[in-house]
């Protein structure tokens, strides 16, 4: 093909380049969290996994915990330069090169200050101090470092040499723009001339040169950015200038055009602010006001992340400054002025669903009740006061059917507590007053008490329907106990403690175990109708037995395929095993993230899940070596990317795919447990800060005219107290953005005591007091939640002195106080 711009139209199929809205989500960091700034300029990662953001009110440094602020001090010169930070870039040996509006300011971590010196200045004079557009360190541990005017320098650390490839002789004579290195270690360069030179660090000599591609690329008086993927491809754009995206193939000269005006497929915004990719390769193009765009290379299929009114996990603002796709493939995002987000897969295992006032698709009430699927794979919600919502997850659209009173054909009521989709595809829904419902995709048909007609339905508050294997249609009320429905007739039976059958009125849910047997929650104990014999067995609490029910008063009921029985209770987990005849009765003590248990749901590797108000908890099914069954609980909440950690009783349902759904007061999640595997991170511990009498100690700063720190806390090797600075606190933190809190810190202080310290992740520092004089050695490591991981170990020998009349040289001059009294005490003696 010849060379030429080709739109992206013309390259990729339509449905593959639609631009899509996928559903994933962001944690959010912003001023309330401690970061200086909303207004967000640069993003990095330094080598020992510190998060750096550059603000306009100064500079961030974020370990997943907390935030360390650097500012501009006037008239202190080892502080910020200047507040607004535009770029960050490390050294070789672990300094960060700070570019401030008003120039460079060198950050030296030991000292944690900053300076406009650098020994690289002192190397070679002719190094310039500032005007760099790009800094970095090679494989080799080369330091780079690339002028818009003078080309590129190289500082061999192992020659301890600078080597300098000029723009007048080895460069092109054009201004340099951007630098990017690709997958084979070659700096792309383009320059101000609209054309890239590809340079050999090996070498140190340019390769091959793409003259002037302005003929497919506007001249603009702006600079160029691009980007090198991993097909050696440079994506080209122009900084502060809405011409899109140009996508340079350097083996067939051909230039793609990618743009928001192309007329069938198109970019979310043509003014692009950055481009990177992530560890799949996937390239990411930040624009401002157009949110994110993510370009699969495999399939060329376009998504689009943008701000969602009402969804508090989605993208904080649709004006991107900066990008950052870490080493361990957290992708940050810098936005203008909603501070910064964060994505990584494993942040977010579960798709939520809340409402959304300004989509009138959306889900239009978010106290959810109840689900069912139909054959389409579809979901019927009820909901508590919004009526039923039909979900279309292949258009991911919303449909509420409401309450009319002046049609006799709507729904009965909006108040839905349960719904059943039978054998042949007929919704069934259970409401609060309003009796039964169903559903034939047309109109609803009503059921209700009519109080001269005793096989009409008992009672008009339904809270569960049912259908069991032989296709009877189970109607469990509140107040007038068991219905089964006959569909020729239009006539209900009833079973009830007038009866003596059923042995409550209120009936909670309904279960139906292996041998066919239905078994039935309800505010009286446990209700199991054997069809073979047509009677009912009764199962109550004991008092006084320990092989027995927790309470009388039951929520929901679950038939496993080993064929136990589960049994949710605001008093613990029960499980009954019908061939033992036994009670296990789980609760916190065995891990559970509450007692007060909602749900039980059954997933497809037959582990349980249970609802809370607390969240969720996974209890993983497994026998020990003697055959024994053991319970491991794992446990979620809204930390974990759930929509809330508040579920609903009976909001609980497994889809046909296996996945799960639970709702609560705000919304709904579903996810699939067999996807439900995080990478395991390996915490890494610092130390974060130090106070003595409740005094924060800074570095160099004075304490009692002698400086305690004259390097940062993680530099120091010891730490020296005078006798009446026996207070002190370490602070402690782990370098961790994947679920931070479910860190877990361990800590002891060796000679004052020999047991290990466990800390949660919220509290992060150990304070001592009054300790007798004497060496000490703080020891610190970290695990995660189920301390399958540990961190490396830090310590800090710690020595607190004697006072003046209690050290050496004291004891000394008291043993010749006391040799010299004796010597004139016998000389006194003599002389008499």
């Amino acid at each position: 093909m010849g060379k030429g711009i080709i739109f992206i139209a013309l390259v990729f199929s339509i449905v593959q380049l639609f631009g899509q809205k996928e559903n994933i989500q962001f944690k959010h960091f912003n001023t309330d969290q401690g970061l200086s700034s909303n207004q967000v300029r640069s993003i990095f990662k330094d080598s020992r996994g510190y998060i750096w953001i550059g603000t306009v009110n100064g500079l961030n440094r974020f370990d997943g915990f907390s935030t360390k602020v650097f500012r501009k001090v006037k008239g202190d010169t080892t502080s910020l330069q200047d507040n607004t930070v535009n770029a960050i870039y490390e050294d070789y040996l672990g300094k960060l090169w700070i570019i401030t509006t008003s120039g460079l300011s060198i950050y030296d971590p030991k000292t944690e200050s900053f300076s406009a010196d650098h020994e690289l200045f002192h190397k070679n004079i002719n190094l310039p101090s500032e005007n760099y557009i790009k800094l970095f360190t090679d494989e080799k541990n080369n330091f780079w470092l690339v002028h818009r005017q003078n080309g590129l320098y190289k500082y061999d650390v192992e020659k301890d040499s600078i080597y300098h490839a000029s723009r007048s002789t080895d460069l092109l004579p054009f201004d340099i723009n951007d630098l990017s290195v690709d997958i084979d270690g070659f700096f792309w360069i383009i320059n101000r001339g609209v054309s890239i030179e590809v340079f050999d660090p090996l070498k140190f000599k340019v390769i091959n040169r793409y003259i002037d591609l302005t003929t497919e690329i506007p001249v603009s008086g702006n600079d160029y950015k691009l980007f090198v993927d991993k097909n050696k491809h440079a994506w080209i754009y122009i900084n502060n200038d809405e011409k899109g995206v140009y996508k340079f193939d350097s083996e067939n000269r051909e230039i793609i055009h990618y743009s928001n005006k192309s007329a069938k497929s198109h970019l979310s915004h043509d003014n692009v602010s950055n481009i990177t990719s992530d560890n799949d390769g996937n390239i990411l193009i930040s624009t401002d006001h157009g949110g994110l765009n993510s370009i699969n290379l495999n399939t060329g299929e376009l998504n689009i992340y943008e701000n969602e009114v009402g969804n508090k996990n989605s993208l904080s603002q649709n004006s991107i400054t900066s990008t950052l796709c870490d080493n361990d493939n957290v992708l940050w995002i810098g936005t203008y002025k909603k501070g910064v987000n964060y994505y990584h897969p494993d942040l977010f295992k579960f798709t939520n669903y809340t409402l959304n006032p300004s989509n009138k698709n959306w889900l239009t009430n978010e106290d959810v009740n109840t689900f069912a699927e139909d054959k389409k794979g579809n979901l019927w919600i009820g909901t508590n006061g919004g009526g039923l919502i039909y979900f279309d997850r292949t258009q991911n659209t919303f449909l509420t059917y409401r309450n009319n009173p002046s049609d006799s054909r709507s729904i009965s009521s909006d108040v839905i507590v349960d719904v059943c989709i039978d054998h042949n595809g007929g919704l069934w829904i259970g409401t609060y007053i309003g009796g039964l419902n169903y559903f034939n995709g047309s109109y609803f048909t009503h059921y209700v008490n009519e109080p001269n007609n005793p096989r009409s339905l008992p009672n008009n508050s339904i809270w569960s329907v049912f259908e069991d294997s032989d296709r009877n249609l189970w109607i469990g009320t509140l107040g007038d106990g068991i219905s089964m429905f006959d569909r020729e007739t239009k006539s209900f039976s009833h079973f009830s403690p007038y009866s003596e059958s059923s042995n409550s009125n209120f009936v909670m849910s309904i279960a139906e175990n292996t041998n066919k047997n239905i078994w039935f929650a309800t505010a009286n104990g446990i209700d199991m109708y054997d069809k073979q014999t047509g009677r009912f067995m009764q199962i109550v609490r004991e008092e006084n037995s320990s092989n027995t029910i927790s309470t009388n008063s039951l929520l929901d009921i679950c038939c496993d395929n080993r064929g136990w029985v589960w049994i949710a209770t605001r008093e613990g987990l029960n499980l009954y095993r019908p061939e033992l005849n036994t009670f296990t009765i789980l609760s916190e003590a065995d891990g559970l993230i509450d007692d007060n248990i909602l749900t039980v749901l059954e997933d497809n590797n037959h582990n349980m899940w249970v609802s809370t108000p607390q969240g969720l908890s996974n209890l993983i099914v497994a026998k020990d070596s003697s055959s024994v069954y053991q319970f491991i609980v794992k446990n979620y909440d809204e930390k974990d990317g759930l929509h809330g950690k508040d579920f609903n009783e009976h909001a609980a349902f497994k889809t046909n795919k296996g996945e799960l759904i639970f709702g609560g007061a705000d919304g709904f999640s579903i996810f699939n447990p067999a996807n439900l595997s995080f990478t395991p991170q390996t915490p890494k511990v610092a130390f974060s800060s130090l106070k003595v009498q409740n005094k924060e100690i800074e570095v160099g700063s004075d304490l009692n005219n002698r400086i305690l720190l004259p390097t940062s806390l993680n530099h120091v090797k010891n730490i020296t107290f005078n006798y009446d600075e026996k207070t002190f606190t370490i602070g402690y933190s782990a370098i961790n953005f994947i679920h931070p809190i479910k860190t877990k810190f361990h800590y002891k202080l060796e000679g004052f005591n020999n047991e290990w310290t466990l800390n949660s992740a919220s509290i992060r520092e150990a304070t001592y007091t009054n300790l007798h004089p004497g060496e000490y050695i703080f020891r610190l490591f970290a695990s995660n939640i189920d301390n399958t991981l540990q961190s490396e170990e830090i310590q800090l020998k710690i020595v607190v002195l004697p006072p003046f009349w209690r050290t050496k040289w004291a004891y000394s001059l008291y043993l010749i106080l006391v040799l010299v009294v004796i010597f004139y005490t016998i000389q006194t003696i003599i002389t008499r």
